[in-house]
């Protein structure tokens, strides 16, 4: 059996979770926790069983138009079954089903004009939240190989995943990689 726990800081200057918003709406990038759970467990002989969790909480700094209270809560996850010599020894076949990083709630608040008054010529602010949060869910199973071939190192993948990039509209994708390296 084996486990690990992780905790970590991401600071970044002028995005998001990686998502740049633009200068003129006055973001000035964001703050994240993230903690990570990991634990693996070889129940018989050459057999693996592997999970692992990412929770992450990341807040926007406030500035321009980005309000105050702009927090996001992601996650991801992955679930793992592999046999290690599986054809050969030095071989190992896995089968993996996971949903890579998610927001699951929150957004950015926006401080906006929302009404106007004729009678003082002034714009009345208002917080507007925009959800971060996708509707899809991308899920992931692989069927992967890697092991030494040729005098090299080979691997290759089966995979199919629906909501690619969490996108709820976008048909599921199945596809195959194979790579083959040698020194």
């Amino acid at each position: 059996l084996d486990t690990s726990l992780a905790a970590s800081w991401v600071s970044e200057e002028s995005t998001v979770l990686g998502a740049w918003i633009h200068e003129a709406l006055g973001a000035s990038g964001a703050d994240s926790l993230f903690l990570d759970a990991r634990g693996g467990w070889n129940f018989a002989g050459d057999w693996k069983l592997g999970a692992a969790w990412r929770q992450g909480f990341t807040r926007a700094r406030a500035s321009g138009f980005v309000g105050q209270g702009s927090y996001l809560a992601s996650n991801s996850w992955t679930l793992d079954l592999e046999r290690t010599s599986a054809f050969m020894p030095g071989d190992s076949l896995a089968l993996r089903f996971s949903q890579p990083l998610r927001v699951a709630s929150g957004g950015l608040n926006f401080a906006l004009p929302v009404a106007y008054s004729y009678e003082t010529l002034s714009a009345t602010q208002g917080i507007r939240r925009l959800s971060l949060s996708p509707k899809g869910r991308e899920l992931t199973t692989e069927l992967a190989w890697h092991g030494p071939l040729w005098g090299g190192a080979a691997s290759t993948s089966l995979f199919y995943r629906t909501d690619p990039g969490h996108y709820a509209n976008l048909p599921a994708e199945k596809g195959m990689a194979v790579s083959w390296k040698t020194e």
